[in-house]
């Protein structure tokens, strides 16, 4: 079975400043179909700082994977899943 990975590539017009370093989010989500994509999406794109987001709907966890500039937390991308009616929650290291 071909793995396939929902990918949403988002442009800001929201400038960083220059001294701002980026980082990667990974948490797990319950995010399984294109509608949920799609509304989990409209979120992400309108938040500033996230810069290149996926999420993975065949993998197990459907992990969400998101690009960000430096003051987006984790519980930050977490309480923005949550707040659609998402579960999520951090990834075991």
């Amino acid at each position: 079975m071909k793995r396939i990975t929902v990918f949403k590539h988002t442009i800001n017009h929201w400038t960083p400043k220059p001294k701002m370093g980026r980082k990667v989010l990974i948490v797990k989500t319950n995010i399984q179909t294109p509608e949920q994509v799609a509304a989990m999406g409209s979120v992400l794109r309108r938040y500033p700082f996230v810069i290149d987001w996926s999420i993975d709907t065949e993998d197990v966890d459907c992990v969400l994977r998101v690009e960000a500039f430096q003051p987006l937390s984790e519980a930050k991308v977490i309480q923005l899943v949550e707040a659609q009616g998402f579960y999520c929650d951090a990834l075991p290291d």
